[in-house]
């Protein structure tokens, strides 16, 4: 095998128990013909994957229903049988997380659809196909019994089309503005003594001359340091006459590089963007911007996780608005971020003895996430002393998740953990990388070797791991004892072991030779001068990890 690139599959143990993956939102369903129904929903946080779960109602989630996975935010299920009423759940895949279920979204069996156009009146002669469609205006049909709403939103055009169950419904337009009147005001559909469909427009006109702009800026993910994050900001004409004007859109230039907008930007300065549109009433437009923010390491202008940044937007200020208020709006993004202290171990211990001398020590590398938000990528670097191991003897043994280790420059050894999408709970937040390497054959009794590795956590800088020094010595042997070391006994041993110090020990950790958590005790639950229980131990040999005091100690002792 090369030692320039090692391919190490290792089977993920870990079972997550809390996810930080988010939700989906607006989950909703369109186009439902009877035997096919589009599902969408509003993709949130680092969701790259989607699981969709049906089944016919009344139907429980996880009980073996229909599954289909997407890559997309929307999906057209086909199939349905006629007159059947279905139950639909999605959850988010981030990674190795998933979200919990959103659901049930109901659709309906014996289903009635009801579908119009809302038009708005701008020459005041009536509504023709010549006048504006108004967008995004909630429509709502409200079942006489039961008082359930159903919902529909117009589209660009200013079309709509809800479906209903068997009813008598009472069916509106909803907007945000005194100054406008519909015609009819409402509409009462009684189904199944009307057809399986029925349509209802609307006439939108003008009580009074408002002139009324609101702009809102969306962040569509989360802000961490060194990554892409995009936004919308959305313009909407809530007045009652057209308007034209520039969209002025700020951002702290220093920390954030502009990668895109759509649509083009009219003008633009260091840290400014602007559009200029044309709006008729009722009608909104929407811009989408991605910037490239600066990582931890930045020279002049770093970000952190916990730093704030802040957008503004504002549009239509020096006109006749009756509120001026919506005309601005201020973003303040909290930034998140993975960041954690780590530490590595030789799990032969701090002392070696003579024979130790060319042959194999372990090594352990342990990293955890204590920031606040899922590490995407982890890569741990360990620079190899060239002049105290053998780099060619390098083998990796095992790990907490799937990785894959190179060797450049000769002695830099370097575990890449892609997409690991590491948590940030307290459970689930840890990993660990295992391997062992040679000493050189010409070392001698005395000499002593340090040793730091480096974890970058996505783009932060290198979290330096403590100094594991470890010498070779006469003393070495666990049947010796030194007022700095602890003595083991008995070894090997089949049901217990005990320790003596002549300091505090404060807690310690059983692995096994693939770097396994097996136990772990501490002084608040453990007598440590007591024997310790080992009869559940499979037999072989086992790390002891102590840490006191003085500091931390490994052992090795063997289970007969």
């Amino acid at each position: 095998m090369s030692r320039f690139f090692l391919l190490v599959l290792i089977t993920f143990g870990f079972q997550f128990t809390q996810s930080q993956c988010i939700p989906a939102t607006q989950f909703e369903y369109s186009n439902f013909t009877g035997t096919s129904v589009q599902l969408n929903w509003q993709s949130t946080g680092s969701a790259t994957l989607w699981e969709v779960e049906f089944g016919v109602a009344p139907y429980t989630q996880g009980s073996g229903g229909v599954i289909i996975a997407t890559a997309a935010n929307n999906m057209i299920i086909s199939g349905l049988t006629p007159g059947v009423q279905y139950e639909f759940y999605v959850r988010s895949i981030c990674g190795s997380e998933s979200s919990t279920f959103v659901g049930p979204l109901l659709v309906p069996g014996n289903y009635n659809s009801i579908s119009g156009n809302v038009s708005y009146d701008i020459d005041l002669n009536g509504c023709t196909t010549s006048d504006p469609g108004a967008t995004g205006l909630l429509i709502t049909a409200t079942d006489a019994s039961s008082g359930i709403d159903f919902y529909a939103v117009t589209d660009v055009n200013g079309d709509y089309t809800l479906y209903v169950p068997d009813g008598i419904f009472n069916v509106s337009s909803v907007f945000l503005n005194s100054s406008i009147s519909a015609l009819p005001a409402s509409a009462t559909i009684n189904f199944p003594n009307a057809t399986n469909s029925a349509t209802q427009d609307f006439c939108l006109t003008p009580t009074a001359i408002e002139e009324d702009i609101a702009v809102s800026i969306i962040p569509l993910f989360q802000a961490r340091p060194g990554f892409d994050v995009s936004y919308e900001i959305t313009v909407m004409n809530q007045g009652t006459v057209p308007v034209s004007d520039a969209l002025l859109f700020t951002y702290p230039n220093d920390v954030m590089n502009l990668l895109t907008a759509v649509p083009s930007v009219t003008a633009s300065t260091a840290n400014s963007l602007s559009w200029d549109y044309s709006l008729q009433p009722l009608q909104s437009l929407t811009y989408e911007i991605s910037f490239n923010l600066n990582p931890p390491t930045h020279p002049t202008f770093p970000l952190n996780g916990g730093d704030v940044i802040n957008f503004s937007a504002s549009t239509y200020l020096t006109g006749a608005d009756v509120n001026l208020l919506n005309n601005t709006d201020q973003l303040y993004q909290t930034l998140v971020n993975s960041y954690d202290p780590n530490d590595k171990t030789c799990l032969q211990g701090n002392t070696i003895g003579p024979d130790m001398i060319g042959e194999y020590l372990d090594y352990m590398i342990r990293f955890e996430n204590t920031g606040t938000a899922s590490a995407i990528n982890v890569r741990v670097k360990d620079v190899i002393d060239t002049s105290k191991f053998d780099i060619d003897s390098f083998v990796p043994l095992s790990s907490s998740h799937e990785y894959y280790a190179s060797i450049t420059n000769g002695n830099e050894i370097e575990f890449h953990f892609d997409d690991i999408n590491l948590d940030f709970n307290d459970a689930t937040n840890d990993g660990y990388v295992l391997f062992k390497i040679k000493t050189l054959s010409s070392l001698t009794v005395g000499d002593s070797f340090d040793n730091t590795a480096e974890i970058y956590f996505d783009f932060n800088f290198p979290i330096i791991t403590n100094t594991e020094t470890v010498t070779i010595s006469n003393t070495a042997s666990v049947d010796e004892h030194s007022e700095n070391s602890i003595l083991l006994s008995p070894n090997p041993s089949q049901d217990f072991i005990s320790l003596d110090a002549s300091f505090t020990i404060n807690s310690l950790v059983i692995y096994d030779v693939q770097g396994r958590l097996q136990s772990q005790y501490d002084e608040s639950t453990t007598d440590f001068e007591a024997p310790i229980s080992i009869a559940k131990l499979n037999q072989g040999v086992y790390f002891l990890v102590v840490k006191s005091d003085q500091g931390q100690e490994t052992l090795k002792f063997i289970k007969k």
